[in-house]
């Protein structure tokens, strides 16, 4: 994988907090962070899948792949966030289609 660099400032005090963690994990600053920025985009998309589908603008299955999640992943999370799981037939035939060209007919 190849890695570009990334400026940012933060405050000094932050900054002494992920030399404290990378200390106490026995890895170098840099790592740290871009551990860091993982988890936090992982996070911020599960955020957004999530917001979509509360709002009925992505259907389950969209929401789990915005969240680079599967399905069943995506609807435990649905379930844990108090969101009610919005299946209608056109989204079963929707998803069917999806998993037909992914897969094949199976013929």
């Amino acid at each position: 994988m190849k890695l570009e660099p990334a400026t940012t400032r933060v405050e000094a005090s932050v900054l002494r907090e992920i030399d404290e963690i990378a200390e106490r994990e026995g890895m170098d600053r840099a790592t740290l962070l871009r551990q860091l920025i993982g988890e936090g985009l992982r996070t911020r998309k599960l955020k957004i899948a999530l917001e979509g589908y509360r709002k009925g603008e992505v259907t389950l299955w969209r929401a789990a792949e915005v969240a680079g999640l599967t399905l069943h992943e995506m609807a435990l999370w649905a379930k844990r966030e108090g969101i009610p799981i919005q299946y209608s037939e056109e989204d079963l035939e929707r998803d069917v289609q999806r998993l037909k060209k992914t897969w094949g007919s199976g013929q």
